[in-house]
């Protein structure tokens, strides 16, 4: 589930950071569907919309200088990318969608023992 907390931090501090920027705070609704071979995630914001209202591509960060010279921006959304099985977004009445889909094993607490 590691997976999953990483890409909900970045998508979440995408919100807070750019969504809101300039703007009164907002809420965040975040919802969970599980299923016995995924978890859907879904983030709800009344900010900003995306630029062209489509999600970033992302880029791979660069670690091969020194960590503060790393350029600001991009990096959340390629993990996010490269940690989700499906990413999807969309505007709806005011409102940026996104939802997460990530592959996961469900085992009853009954395997465990």
């Amino acid at each position: 589930m590691d997976e999953v907390q990483i890409a909900l931090t970045e998508a979440v501090n995408n919100v807070v950071e750019h969504a809101y920027e300039g703007s009164p705070p907002g809420d965040v609704r975040i919802r969970g569907e599980l299923f016995p071979e995924r978890l859907w995630i879904s983030i709800q914001d009344a900010g900003s919309p995306f630029p062209k209202g489509e999600l970033p591509e992302g880029k791979p960060a660069d670690v091969s200088g020194p960590a503060d010279s790393l350029p600001e921006g991009g990096f959340g959304w390629f993990l996010i990318r490269e940690l989700a099985s499906q990413v999807q977004y969309e505007r709806s009445e005011g409102n940026n969608n996104l939802s997460l889909c990530f592959e996961i094993q469900v085992t009853s607490p009954s395997a465990n023992s």
